[in-house]
């Protein structure tokens, strides 16, 4: 049988059977007697049938299994053997024969990988055949969209509070996602955009708090940025939205994106009502400064609506595949109406519960504009990862009761740095809840997977140093249990850019128990620590465990030295060992 060429899904599968015929001619040193028949030769069994499903395989997800159907013309019993290669290189477990198939767990493969499977049939003959299979990356298009300012508390997909924000379109989406439940975060934006372009913490990045606007602060040139690596895999990337990684006054601030990878960008370096030149007195989100690929110009579109159309037009118009990440305003402060037709909260001048009513009003006109974002997607949406995702939490005077105000934005409560993180796409195939930890910085990682790059270089060759993992393990199985990671730490300092900072804060967190520890630089410094216990009430930690009056437990001394050890070692590692 010659070599033939099956298309399964649109992946070439070559299919290549051989068979060797080992039985010989009987000969005889006499004459034979001419009335007898010769003996007929057994015939070898046939491999008649064999592949590798999924033909295109959603690596880190789906397994790959070996699949093949024999026949033995004289009707003699048959065994196979399986066996696989990667690259041309010996699987190293050795294969069971489990005829009809043999499986590689999906935990196994990597993006852009070529395996081949191989089953020899033995019955009183020999017959060996091939398959060929490459295992393909699943992510395809990339949007991630990024909340300002947004907790847990507002999202009714949480159900953590019982107000929420009206959010039916991000409602619908988590329907679709796995849920993050314990995704952190910095607790104020620079630092968690800055971990989010790099992968890597904000001590690292000399960011701890947000950049100032009047100042020539700005995340350093020979940082790696996500756009730069997914190049690499012939991804284009453009930016919809706040940027504020740059100070007005840096070098080139116009075009700092465009420095990680953006090839595009629209929208504003800082908050609304932030401008090169000086502020407006009616500065905010119907009349702000943008920033389109390096020229500064005033608009009256308002913000949340701008930042969608743009989005709009790079996901219709760039080449596929594409990173677009949308970087809402929204719902940061300036707090106000936003145009009616986007939201539909009773428009009050008055009442002590106004800036509450306007925080909902604009969260909506958010979740409305990006309904019409996923709607423009339209047939790409099934090969699009999205990613949505909240900077810090709840800023404290948008925090309804029973949560607590002063453990909200800015703080390393739970209300300040535990974030909404959901994940909707091809990588997901069974939509639920994860408990398991994760951190901005884990997108990078995760995202470079899922884009097809095992090794994470860019296309001139630089490989970046990342503190994040793929969390792709608990996309594939998000009710399981998944440990990614033991501990989870979340940061913030004052100043930026500076080895002797005047206020430094870390907390550590494992499964059980939380540390918080506080630096402050005067006269003198003093180290404040807290022990909380989470879980108890989901978006509180309670009463501080190390109090005179907590009276601590053996046990929760213990969980103190613990992750007090760990934190110490944790700020050894990156430099900020006081």
């Amino acid at each position: 049988m010659g070599p033939t060429w099956t298309t399964l899904y649109g992946m070439e599968l070559r299919i290549h059977a051989i068979a060797l015929l080992l039985a010989g001619c009987a000969g005889s040193a006499g004459l034979e007697d001419s009335s007898t028949p010769p003996p007929t030769p057994d015939q070898p069994p046939q491999i008649v049938d064999i592949r590798v499903e999924p033909a295109v395989a959603t690596w880190d997800l789906d397994d790959l299994v070996c699949l093949f159907d024999l026949e033995d013309p004289d009707g003699d019993p048959v065994d196979a053997q399986v066996s696989w290669t990667v690259d041309d290189a010996p699987w190293p477990t050795p294969s069971t024969t489990t005829w009809p198939g043999d499986t590689i767990p999906g935990h196994a493969l990597s993006a852009g990988e070529e395996w081949r499977c191989s089953v020899t049939a033995t019955g009183s003959q020999l017959a060996f055949a091939t398959a060929e299979a490459r295992a393909a990356p699943v992510g395809g298009n990339i949007l991630l969209l990024v909340a300002d300012d947004l907790g847990t508390d507002k999202l009714a997909a949480y159900g953590e509070h019982p107000v929420p924000s009206p959010t039916p379109v991000i409602d619908e989406l988590a329907a679709t996602s796995v849920l993050f439940r314990s995704a952190y975060a910095s607790p104020s934006c620079s630092p968690t955009r800055a971990a989010l372009l790099t992968g890597r913490y904000g001590s690292r990045l000399g960011i701890g708090t947000i950049v100032d606007a009047d100042s020539s602060q700005a995340l350093a040139p020979e940082e790696i940025g996500l756009p730069q690596v997914l190049a690499s895999a012939g991804y284009t990337s453009a930016l919809a939205g706040k940027w504020h990684l740059a100070g007005l006054y840096a070098d080139d601030f116009t075009t700092h994106p465009a420095q990680y990878g953006f090839a595009q960008h629209a929208g504003s370096m800082h908050n609304l009502r932030t401008a090169l030149g000086g502020e407006p007195d009616d500065a905010g989100y119907f009349f702000w400064q943008k920033n389109t690929d390096g020229a500064l110009a005033y608009t009256s579109t308002y913000a949340t609506t701008d930042t969608v159309d743009d989005a709009i037009r790079y996901v219709e118009t760039l080449p596929e595949p594409w990173l677009v990440q949308v970087s809402f305003n929204a719902p940061h402060i300036p707090l106000h109406w936003p145009p009616p037709e986007l939201h539909d909260q009773p428009v009050t001048t008055g009442g002590g519960d106004l800036q509450l009513r306007q925080y909902d009003a604009m969260v909506q006109a958010m979740d409305t504009e990006l309904g019409r974002l996923l709607d423009a997607l339209g047939e790409r949406r099934e090969q699009t990862t999205i990613i949505f995702l909240g900077d810090n939490g709840t800023p404290g005077q948008s925090i309804r009761p029973p949560w607590d105000p002063d453990r909200g934005k800015g703080t390393l409560y739970e209300g300040g740095v535990r974030v909404p993180l959901l994940v909707s796409g091809p990588a997901v195939r069974t939509p639920g809840s994860s408990s398991a930890l994760v951190h901005v910085v884990d997108l990078f990682p995760t995202l470079a997977r899922l884009a097809g790059l095992p090794a994470l270089e860019t296309p001139d060759g630089r490989q970046p140093s990342l503190d994040g993992r793929s969390i792709l393990p608990a996309l594939r199985t998000p009710s399981e249990p998944t440990q990614l990671r033991d501990v989870v730490l979340a940061e913030l300092f004052k100043p930026n850019d500076t080895d002797s900072p005047l206020e430094e804060s870390r907390t550590l967190r494992d499964s059980r128990y939380k540390l918080i520890r506080e630096r402050y630089s005067g006269e003198g410094e003093l180290a404040v620590e807290r022990l909380f216990e989470l879980g108890i009430v989901p978006w509180s930690e309670g009463e501080d465990l190390l109090t005179p009056s907590a009276s601590p437990s053996p046990e929760v001394l213990e969980a103190y030295e613990r992750l007090a050890a760990r934190l110490d070692a944790l700020e050894e590692e990156l430099g900020v060992a006081r």
